[in-house]
C-alpha cells in the first residue's frame, strides 16, 4: 500500500511539473518574439521622447505600432506613434 501512494503521489509531482514547463513556454515565447522582431516598449519610448520631450502618460500597444502620449512642459499632451518593427516615428 505504501509503495502505491508513492507511485501516485511521485506522477502527481511529474505531471504538474511538465504543466508548469510548457505553460512557461507558451508565455515566454511571444516576449521573445516581440523583442527579436522589431523595437521594444522601452525603446520606442526613448524614441518618441528624443524627439518630443516631456513625461510619458500612456503607451497603447496594436500590431504594428506603439502610441505614446507625452504631456510637454507646455501642458499639451501629443500623441507619437512609432512603428515597431523600423521604431521610427510616423
Amino acid at each position: 500500500m505504501n509503495v502505491m501512494f508513492n507511485r501516485s503521489f511521485i506522477m502527481q509531482i511529474l505531471t504538474k511539473s511538465v504543466l508548469v514547463a510548457t505553460l512557461c513556454c507558451l508565455f515566454a515565447m511571444p516576449v521573445a518574439q516581440a523583442k527579436s522582431n522589431g523595437v521594444s516598449k522601452n525603446q520606442a519610448v526613448r524614441t518618441a521622447t528624443s524627439k518630443y520631450p516631456g513625461k510619458v502618460v500612456k503607451i497603447s500597444n496594436n500590431k504594428a505600432t506603439y502610441r505614446i502620449r507625452v504631456l510637454q512642459k507646455n501642458g499639451r499632451v501629443i500623441t507619437v506613434t512609432v512603428d515597431k518593427k523600423s521604431g521610427r516615428i510616423k
